[in-house]
Order: structure tokens, then C-alpha cells, then sequence
């Protein structure tokens, strides 16, 4: 049984719903159009997991470490993969 409250989800989901244009931004169109799919069907984890797939080193960099620093703290709260945690980690420049 899930004890998170459906005011914790909620949140999330807006939190983010307010990312979608940085990710817009910074991924390819197929990428940003999965991650809006995911987080419209409540699918939060595959959503992070995609915007950070789509993420590279060769961005530009400020815009990098501010998409792939808020990535890494809803990945954090929601517990995924330390791979992912990782390079999202490496990306945003604080590992």
C-alpha cells in the first residue's frame, strides 16, 4: 500500500507539469512529447527518466544544470534509480 497522500502527487504532478517547457526546451520534440505524456498519465518516475535520458553534456550549460538540478531532486524525493541519480547528479554539477 502506497502511505504518500494524493496532496504529495498532486504536487509533484506540478512541479512537473512547471518543467515542461525547460524540457521543451533542451530535449528533442519525440522526448519532450513522452515526458509530457508521462506526467499527464501520472507515470511521474518514466517522465524524469526521459527527460534525463534526453539530457547531454554538450547543452549549454546553465540551462543544463538548472533543468537536470530540479530532475535530480524529484528523482531524489521519489527514490529512483541511483543510475539515474547519478548522471543527473554529474549533469546539474553536483556529484
Amino acid at each position: 500500500m502506497n502511505s504518500l497522500s494524493n496532496e504529495y502527487y498532486e504536487q509533484l504532478e506540478a512541479r512537473l507539469v512547471k518543467l515542461i517547457p525547460q524540457v521543451r526546451h533542451l530535449a528533442s520534440s519525440e522526448d519532450a512529447h513522452w515526458y509530457e505524456e508521462f506526467v499527464r498519465a501520472g507515470e511521474y518516475g518514466l517522465a524524469v527518466e526521459t527527460a534525463a535520458a534526453a539530457l547531454e553534456a554538450s547543452i549549454p550549460t546553465e540551462p543544463l544544470t538548472a533543468l537536470s538540478s530540479l530532475l535530480l531532486a524529484e528523482a531524489r524525493t521519489m527514490e529512483l534509480d541511483s543510475d539515474l541519480l547519478q548522471k543527473l547528479e554529474e549533469l546539474s554539477g553536483s556529484s
